[in-house]
């Protein structure tokens, strides 16, 4: 598995790696699902981080699309979450999205493992711009693929105000880690 640098949610980009021989099948997602959001909150050097298992993988025309709800996700405090909640005008029913061309990944043989980056288009706050994915996938038995990626993105450019507590600013950038999702081709 390779080391994450920072890199940003959800959730999600990476899973899309894991299609081989047969790109016009279907891909499923298997088992549990983990993501996790990272960032600097200068000047005090202090981390924010938040984590869900709230993940869904789909095949759309030809892409591989993952989204989160950003209401599951947990940031340790009430206030934080709140405050997150608040900021990126998330409700109950409120996603964040990836959608990666099933035909720019790149696709082990069983038993092996390939690593790549490939342009995703993300989608957060009614916004979609493009990010660089960083991913992993290793195809662990017939039509099983494990994939664990990761990207970075500058909230404010999804029109999401700087977020501030208690006069303390989360830096613009956000890294989002995608961990070991589980998907079936069929």
């Amino acid at each position: 598995m390779f080391a994450p640098s920072k890199s940003f949610l959800p959730l999600l980009v990476l899973a899309s790696l894991v299609c081989s021989d047969v790109a016009h099948a279907s891909w499923t997602k298997t088992g549990p699902s983990h993501f996790e959001i990272e960032g600097e909150v200068g000047p005090i050097g202090d981390e924010l981080h938040a984590e869900s298992s709230s993940m869904s993988a789909v095949e759309q025309a030809g892409k591989l699309v993952l989204s989160t709800n950003l209401y599951a996700l947990d940031f340790g405090m009430a206030m934080k979450t709140t405050k997150f909640r608040q900021a990126f005008g998330v409700t109950q029913t409120t996603k964040a999205k990836l959608a990666i061309a099933l035909d720019a990944l790149e696709y082990p043989e069983q038993g092996e493992s390939a690593d790549g980056t490939v342009s995703g288009a993300f989608t957060l706050h009614g916004v979609t711009r493009t990010v660089q994915v960083d991913y992993e996938v290793s195809h662990a038995a017939p039509d099983h693929y494990v994939v664990s990626a990761e990207f970075s993105f500058d909230y404010t450019k999804f029109g999401v105000a700087p977020v501030c507590l208690l006069a303390i600013c989360v830096d613009e950038i956000i890294d989002v880690h995608v961990n070991e999702l589980e998907l079936v081709h069929q």
